[in-house]
């Protein structure tokens, strides 16, 4: 057993409560490599930067049709999946889409803009772009939802996002939209609908010592409409995650989500970033920041060190269930998107996972893949 992976299965006792000798196995994942390098990080196109979330759908002759945003470049792109017949997945070539194609995002798609989660669908695609302030240098939130349709761009902006946070009733949510990260300002980097709900896994802000995650959630209508929400739309989940001795995983937070069945697969990292200086400066503001939960250059929503972990979640569930948690060279990777491809008749999935600066985990490429596993 590799080190990382033995640290991964010692975290992961410990999260269980368990001796590690009695502790659950990491799941194994494996790099998957694109054609013509697409996710190769020695190869990179600008729109295949920093990938931070992907969706796959069913295509023809068992082939799955996929997409993959970008944060820090701004870029998404599509690609394919192919299933042999001994059941193995290839990752074929794609190319990134036009920047006209989502021209209609507000703000010019300036620097501050990152795309952090989408959700594919046969004749739409759905992404969203980052809400908190991006490592304490914008001077106000600047999440922007967009909906792609053949020869059809459709675009909300922060004060239609924020009123739909607004919606949940939520005074938590509403002080968190134009706050730093490090003070647990509202990140979303997780996008799913299902069942006509359209639904937003949430970084931060959470309740961190207790394990409690967000997603909030509203019919898919109720959004790119000239009117109004109204009052009481939007929904909050406050989702527990716990080991299983039901001790709460602290400084958890939602990293990327897709839909099976009627359930999330749901996947999680850790709540906390990192301080630079700006950002810290920004956190002592009252305007933006968080003056008092400052503690000299301590801020509440530091990282806490935790690996990537798989859960499965029924909507409306008040705690999710552990799938495992990412060994080896994973275990300490930004992992920040996932999508499930069904398997053969015998139950099984794969999951495609997508990486952010993998290079920074010792890994050369964006994607990666678990293979033929039982969901709960």
């Amino acid at each position: 057993m590799s080190p990382f992976a033995r640290a991964a299965l010692i975290f992961l006792g410990l999260l269980i409560g368990g001796a590690p000798a009695q502790a659950q196995e990491p799941l194994k994942v494996k790099p998957l490599y694109c054609g013509r390098g697409l996710f190769d990080v020695r190869r990179l196109e600008d729109a295949a930067k920093n990938v931070s979330g992907i969706d796959c759908i069913a295509g023809e002759k068992s082939t799955f049709a996929c997409v993959a945003v970008a944060d820090k470049e701004i870029g998404i792109t599509e690609f394919s999946l192919k299933r042999d017949q001994d059941g193995d997945l290839t990752c074929l070539s794609g190319a990134p889409l036009a920047p006209e194609r989502f021209g209609c995002l507000p703000g010019n798609l300036d620097g501050d803009r990152e795309f952090e989660g989408v959700s594919l669908a046969p004749d739409n695609l759905i992404a969203v772009t980052s809400l908190a302030i991006n490592r304490g240098k914008a001077k106000k939130s600047k999440w922007s939802l967009f909906r792609d349709s053949p020869g059809k761009c459709e675009a909300m902006g922060r004060g239609a996002l924020a009123a739909f946070i607004k919606n949940t009733g939520s005074a938590e949510l509403e002080w968190a939209i134009d706050r730093t990260q490090q003070c647990g300002g509202l990140i979303v980097e997780g996008l799913e609908r299902m069942d006509g709900e359209l639904y937003f896994g949430l970084r931060s802000p959470g309740q961190r010592a207790e394990g409690i995650a967000y997603i909030i959630h509203a019919p898919e209508n109720a959004f790119f409409s000239d009117k109004p929400m109204p009052a009481g739309t939007a929904k909050l989940d406050k989702v527990k995650f716990a080991g299983a001795d039901g001790k709460p995983v602290a400084g958890i937070g939602i990293r990327g989500m897709d839909a099976v069945n009627g359930k999330l697969i749901l996947l999680t990292g850790d709540a906390g970033v990192k301080g630079t200086e700006l950002a810290l400066t920004r956190s002592r503001d009252k305007e933006m920041g968080c003056p008092d939960l400052m503690k000299g250059d301590e801020f509440p929503n530091a990282e806490s060190g935790l690996a990537p972990m798989l859960w499965m979640w029924t909507p409306g569930a008040e705690e999710a269930q552990l799938i495992g948690a990412l060994g080896g060279k994973f275990a300490s990777a930004a992992v920040e998107g996932v999508t499930v491809i069904p398997g053969k008749a015998d139950g099984k999935v794969d999951i495609i996972l997508a990486i952010d600066d993998p290079s920074k985990a010792g890994l050369d490429t964006q994607l990666a893949l678990i293979k033929g596993i039982v969901l709960p």
